[in-house]
């Protein structure tokens, strides 16, 4: 027996399938443990929410504030919601608009979110489908502020004046420790089109396979 274990354990080929049974093992055990949300629990209202960590923005207004001088934060800032595509679709707005070509430059931000703010108007339809109409108003509302610099005032409706009293402010240099927010939920694989966690789906799924095979190998093992 012991021989027959060790050139068992000798094949590369089985201690590869091994280390994948016993991490899918580990998993379906474990993983319960940290997350006992339901399988089918829905925690996220819309449509795909992409994997990451998500942070309760309500909680974290109130976290201690760092200030990090990052260089390049600016730019992929823009560049999340400026990318390539849609600095083409504005040009092809303007030049429907009436722009010359040779005044649009998509690679320069600052120009050309000038002529973009000068010039686009929402009730102007251009020969365009009411589709493509809805996808430049949406377009165009998130790209609001994307090139300053000022910061965010946050304030609160007093009680009894009525008035709106600032209460805080964030600056864009403004960031927080994770680790000190109360509210956090880490999606590895995101959810899917019902707001339901994928890991969660996946490693419930797989604990029932693995009870499949276990009581369909016991039961071909007492047949022999």
């Amino acid at each position: 027996m012991k021989n027959t274990l060790q050139q068992v354990f000798r094949s590369p080929k089985f201690l590869i399938g091994f280390i994948i049974f016993m991490t899918m093992l580990l998993t379906v055990i474990i993983y319960p443990l940290i997350v006992k949300d339901e399988p089918l629990a829905i925690i996220g209202q819309g449509t795909f929410f992409e994997p990451g960590i998500y942070v309760n923005v309500f909680d974290s207004i109130n976290s201690t504030h760092y200030t990090l001088s990052l260089n390049d934060a600016a730019a992929r800032r823009i560049a999340s919601k400026l990318g390539d595509q849609e600095r083409l679709d504005m040009k092809d707005w303007l030049l429907a608009f009436g722009i010359p070509e040779n005044e649009i430059d998509i690679h320069d931000n600052t120009k050309l979110m000038e002529l973009w703010v000068n010039n686009y108007d929402s009730k102007l339809a251009l020969g365009m489908t009411s589709a493509k109409r809805n996808y430049y108003a949406r377009l165009d509302k998130s790209l609001k502020g994307i090139l300053g610099t000022e910061g965010v005032i946050i304030a609160i409706k007093n009680t009894e004046t009525g008035l709106l009293e600032e209460t805080n402010s964030i600056v864009q240099t403004d960031y927080v420790n994770i680790g000190q927010v109360s509210s956090i939920r880490i999606l590895p694989l995101g959810t899917d089109n019902f707001g339901r966690d994928i890991l969660t789906e996946l490693v419930s799924a797989t604990r029932t396979s693995l009870q499949i095979g276990f009581v369909a190998g016991i039961i071909a093992t007492l047949m022999v």
